[in-house]
This record gives C-alpha cells, sequence and structure tokens, in this order.
C-alpha cells in the first residue's frame, strides 16, 4: 500500500543520508541525501498505489 512504500524509501533515504553526510561536508551531504531518498519514497508509494488501480 502507498504508506509502506513511502515509509521504506523514506527510511532508506535517511540510511543514505546519513551515509552522505559523514562523507561529506555534514549538513549539505545529510540534507541532498534526505531529500532524494524522501522524494524516491513518494515516487515509490506513487507507483505501487497505481500498480493496484
Amino acid at each position: 500500500m502507498w504508506a509502506s512504500g513511502w515509509a521504506s524509501g523514506w527510511a532508506s533515504g535517511w540510511a543514505s543520508g546519513w551515509a552522505s553526510g559523514w562523507a561529506s561536508g555534514w549538513a549539505s551531504g545529510w540534507a541532498s541525501g534526505w531529500a532524494s531518498g524522501w522524494a524516491s519514497g513518494w515516487a515509490s508509494g506513487w507507483l505501487r498505489e497505481s500498480d493496484k488501480s
């Protein structure tokens, strides 16, 4: 369902944001990783719901 797709995408984005934040200059690396993960969570949530309908 939508929520599970969003949550898994968000969680993986949060984790990758942490990793990229540690690797590069902290705040900017974390923010960009978090934002891209959040966006991918949205996209995967939408795709899962549209597949069902």
